[in-house]
């Protein structure tokens, strides 16, 4: 294999990243709600029964040989959201978390994933 700017080419011309390369995870979860019985919210535990996004998403990226630096979640209210109030703020922290050499500063190249979405 060939590798180029984190990218490993095989023989058969397709690209992936490079083994080693870090990644982020930043999904969104539904926000637990407390039970009618009882009024108590789920554990992480009860809570983690539900949400397979992140450990699925984990796993394969995992499995290809990448390294995990951060991950977080953000909750949704509903189905269709909106999203949990104060959720800009947890992003902006999310993203200062993650190391400036994952950003892309350390190889002269601008940061490619710590920037706001634009719309």
């Amino acid at each position: 294999m060939t590798e180029t700017r984190g990218f490993e080419r095989s023989s058969s011309g397709t690209r992936r990243l490079a083994s080693g390369t870090a990644y982020v995870v930043l999904t969104t979860e539904l926000a637990p709600k407390p039970d009618k019985k009882t009024g108590q919210i789920p554990t992480e535990e009860e809570q983690a029964r539900w949400q397979r996004v992140r450990p699925i998403m984990n796993e394969l990226l995992q499995g290809a040989g990448l390294v995990t630096v951060a991950e977080d979640k953000v909750h949704v209210t509903g189905l269709k959201g909106p999203l949990e109030k104060g959720w800009q703020e947890k992003v902006a922290a999310f993203a200062a978390r993650i190391p400036l050499e994952v950003q892309g500063t350390h190889n002269g190249h601008a940061p490619t994933c710590a920037v706001p979405p634009t719309r």
